[in-house]
């Protein structure tokens, strides 16, 4: 059989040729067993004929009795032919399926029982453009899914089928148009959309979608009423995700009403004072936020706003009309992360004066637009602060006095992970950061390269970072470093220094600018043990040092 499927394999017939061949294939063999077990069943009746003239006359009765049993022995014999039917079909499917595309191949395996009773622990589906889901629905194969992946043309022909089906938990499509409305029976179980890419417009308001906690949809067009989406139908919603590649407008205040939302991201939201934007915090059982806003009017004129979010955990905002300065106001007790993107001194202000930020943990700034927002420092509530990220894309000075402010500055928390990243490292007053105790708790430390190499061997030989396990020094911004500045670098021998320091015991994960002779100094080091290693350019290797790596059996990949 194997041999007989490669031959037609070589023919480079089409799937119909294919699939017409191996359904005869299947009645033949069908009627060869049938004609076999037939054989057999003529053979019984002449035995049992002779043996019924051999017998006496007072053995008639019993005869006639054993002939009365005939035709259950038949029925037997008949019933199993479906059987070896079955067994044989499951026998060829089973070796289709690699070559026939689509629901062909399943079209075949629907004739097996013994297949359906395998697959109805199948939870999840996948249907393509031009399949024919028609017949398809009808069987129990489909019954049993809770999760389906459609790409289809239109929703017409598969919405038939969801309204047959109540089951699905989980639903992910890339309609080419709309999303059609009334695909889900009253009976729906459905906890997940997820529309992605190609969608121009979504209505939930006919939906009956009773149970969804999750929705998330990609638009092409600006979403200008999104209250098609907060109606009686979505009250259970916990997830809400949308993403306008032309923006999101009207009015955001249907947002809050919805009584059991935790998380939601807004992408390209256009501020205008019909937007509401603010009333989206009003929403209290909120625990993650992250909104992007793309055009609008700037907030220059509007006030000092008091709003309390007494559950939010996380919040993520990039914007640059003073909205994230706004938001730095708000009461957020229970906030561990804060991500900013665009903040100014009108925002850093409110966050040093913040007296409920007690339980941040991770802060994260990008693009500030001058050094104001050092001022977040000087609140004494951060007392939970352990992760410090700051990163700057403009050819500015941005950063370039952070470290000297934070070794200088009194401050009540203890950072474990400090991430530098500048367009031109500039890093004033690495030499005191290098000498101060404050960062003895440091776990991590990933900063730009500086533009003084000389400050680098201040780092080699510091006392105080006994706790480092992971060490980062350049990163994906320094693209316009020369090859004279990488080959300072490698004469400063810094490599070899930080190889001899004891501080450096716990070091286990190592980025830099590596060389041959670095790697053998590194691979004979008695006190720095290293498990993983990223070489920041790969052309200061040769064979020697790749031979090397390989002989030193860490893990270790280029950071270029």
């Amino acid at each position: 059989m194997e041999e007989w499927l490669s031959n037609l394999k070589e023919l480079n017939l089409n799937s119909d040729q294919i699939l017409a061949l191996v359904m005869e294939k299947i009645r033949e063999k069908t009627k060869l067993v049938e004609e076999m077990q037939n054989e057999t069943l003529k053979r019984t009746k002449e035995i049992e004929w002779l043996h019924s003239e051999l017998v006496t006359q007072d053995k008639k009765r019993k005869a006639e009795t054993a002939l009365k049993k005939e035709p259950v022995e038949s029925k037997k014999v008949k019933k199993e032919a479906p059987r070896v039917k079955e067994i044989a079909c499951d026998d060829m499917t089973t070796r289709i399926l690699g070559f026939l595309p689509g629901l062909q191949g399943f079209k075949l395996l629907l004739v097996s029982k013994q297949f359906l009773r395998a697959v109805e622990q199948l939870k999840s589906y996948y249907y393509c453009d031009g399949d024919d889901v028609t017949s398809f629905s009808e069987s129990i194969f489909f019954k049993h899914l809770n999760i389906v992946d459609i790409v289809p043309e239109g929703m017409l022909n598969f919405g038939e089928m969801l309204t047959k089906v109540d089951e699905i938990k989980e639903l992910r499509c890339k309609p080419k148009g709309k999303f059609y409305a009334s695909l889900f029976s009253k009976k729906s179980r459905i906890e997940k959309i997820v529309i992605e890419e190609s969608c121009h417009s979504v209505e939930l308001d006919s939906f009956n979608l009773y149970n969804l906690q999750e929705l998330s949809v990609h638009f092409l067009d600006v979403i200008s009423n999104i209250s098609k989406f907060v109606n009686n139908t979505t009250h259970s919603l916990r997830v809400l995700k949308i993403d306008a590649d032309e923006g999101i407008g009207g009015s955001l205040s249907p947002i809050a009403s919805l009584p059991e939302l935790e998380e939601l991201c807004l992408t390209n939201i256009e501020i205008l004072p019909e937007t509401k934007l603010f009333d989206i915090f009003k929403c209290k059982t909120l625990r993650k936020c992250q909104i992007s806003t793309c055009s609008g009017t700037d907030m220059v004129e509007i006030p000092m706003i008091n709003l309390e979010c007494p559950n939010l955990v996380s919040l993520n905002l990039i914007s640059k009309l003073m909205f994230c300065d706004i938001v730095c106001n708000f009461k957020m007790p229970k906030l561990a992360t804060l991500k900013l993107s665009g903040v100014t001194r009108r925002g850093a202000v409110y966050l040093s004066s913040n007296e409920s930020l007690t339980n941040l943990c991770n802060v994260e700034f990008s693009n500030p637009k001058d050094e104001t927002y050092q001022l977040m420092f000087q609140n004494q509530n951060l007392i939970s602060l352990k992760q410090l990220i700051l990163r700057a894309q403009q050819d500015t000075e941005t950063l370039s006095g952070l470290l000297f402010h934070l070794s200088k500055q009194e401050s009540p928390f203890s950072l474990e992970k400090l991430v530098i990243e500048k367009r031109k490292p500039s890093l004033d007053g690495f030499d005191v950061f290098c000498s101060s105790a404050k960062f003895t708790n440091l776990t991590e430390l990933v900063i730009s390269l500086p533009s003084f190499i000389k400050q680098l061997m201040l780092l080699a030989e510091c006392k105080h970072f006994s706790n480092l396990r992971k060490l980062y020094i350049g990163n994906h911004m320094d693209v316009g470093l020369e090859t004279n500045e990488i080959e300072e670098v490698k004469r400063m021998e810094f490599i070899s220094q930080l190889s001899k320091n004891e501080t450096f015991k716990n070091l286990k994960n190592l980025k830099y600018y590596i060389s041959d002779n670095d790697i053998v100094i590194l691979k004979n080091s008695s006190v720095i043990s290293l498990n993983e290693l990223c070489i920041g350019r790969k052309d200061l290797l040769t064979s020697y040092g790749y031979r090397h790596l390989c002989e030193w059996g860490i893990s270790w990949k280029i950071c270029q």
